[in-house]
């Protein structure tokens, strides 16, 4: 049986330099341009993975009840508004931190409606 050819590696990866910025909060914001596509993506990046945590499990659950909502915005209205929008979040963590992301179109609806959310 003859093996596919194995492809070559390219000599550089074309990714764009990335701008970093501090807000007026301090908060670190990294910025990676993909004008090419239609989608924004948005991640908050927490130290606050299984490393920090004072009981089992405390930054698994924390982390995962950021979608049962709060008392100013319940976990079904939420869902709502990332539905209608055609937008999604995920929430991962590992042992140093934990990442909220959010996924939506770049229109300026979408994106206000992102920020509104986040």
């Amino acid at each position: 049986m003859t093996r596919p050819p194995i492809p070559a590696l390219p000599d550089a990866l074309g990714m764009p330099p990335v701008r970093s910025l501090r807000l007026p909060n301090g908060v670190s914001l990294h910025l990676l341009p993909a004008d090419q596509f239609e989608v924004l993506r948005v991640t908050f990046v927490f130290r606050a993975g299984s490393v920090h945590q004072h009981r089992p499990f405390a930054a698994s659950v924390t982390a995962n009840m950021l979608a049962e909502g709060s008392p100013g915005m319940p976990a079904r209205r939420i869902a709502e508004r990332l539905d209608y929008y055609g937008s999604y979040y995920e929430v991962s963590i590992d042992r140093d931190f934990v990442y909220l992301s959010f996924c939506t179109l770049r229109s300026e609806e979408h994106t206000s409606e992102l920020q509104s959310l986040a």
